[in-house]
């Protein structure tokens, strides 16, 4: 595998605790894990489920260890710090990483359900609704970054932000540098790790 690494760009964050990321670059060659599905509660309404979720996948056609990567939630506004996940384990070709995040949902819709299946779980860590931007980061490096609403993050330009019931989904797990072509807003599809390869349009829904 091949990390994304390009020209560093210092960034003071203050309360954020992140002082220097670097300009995520694109791989349109699909080599790299990717940030596929980002799902909040933030506005307190929630959608099908109950906890905000962040997906992520991998379109090579090998193995990616994940020890040392980590997935980091910022506001788009004012860069405040909404949490940090570690990761850790191995994520198999076509296969996808779930991680279950905070119960966000003040108001639960009826019906709602908690994330059953998932690869890794922070309580503690939530996805503003409306401007945040999503880093995923290797030492001093960012091997992808997707940012929505209004945030100064971003790839390329901003995508726009997921209607409350639904969450915003990279289209068939490709990159191209650019968050607003790349994703849109969809029907939550969250999928956990199978430990096995896996078709990208095979999506599937958890209960």
């Amino acid at each position: 595998m091949s990390f994304r690494t390009s020209a560093a760009v210092a960034t003071a964050v203050g309360a954020a605790g992140l002082a220097f990321v670097p300009v995520a670059t694109a791989t349109p060659d699909g080599n790299q894990i990717v940030i596929n599905e980002v799902y909040s509660n933030g506005a307190g309404l929630s959608g099908p489920y109950l906890n905000d979720f962040i997906e992520l996948y991998n379109p090579s056609d090998d193995p990616i260890i994940l020890d040392g990567m980590r997935v980091i939630v910022l506001g788009g506004v004012d860069d405040t710090n909404y949490g940090t996940v570690e990761l850790e384990g191995e994520l198999a070709a076509g296969d996808h990483h779930l991680l279950k995040l905070k119960n966000s949902a003040a108001r639960p819709a009826e019906g709602a359900v908690e994330l059953e299946e998932f690869d890794a779980e922070d309580a503690d860590v939530r996805v503003p609704a409306h401007n945040a931007s999503i880093l995923l980061t290797f030492g001093e490096s960012t091997l992808d970054l997707v940012g929505f609403g209004v945030t100064e993050r971003f790839e390329g330009e901003a995508a726009r932000a997921a209607a409350l019931d639904e969450s915003l989904a990279r289209t068939d797990g490709v990159d191209t540098d650019d968050n607003a072509a790349d994703f849109t807003s969809q029907e939550p599809t969250p999928q956990h790790s199978t430990g096995e390869a896996e078709d990208q349009d095979d999506t599937g829904e958890l209960s």
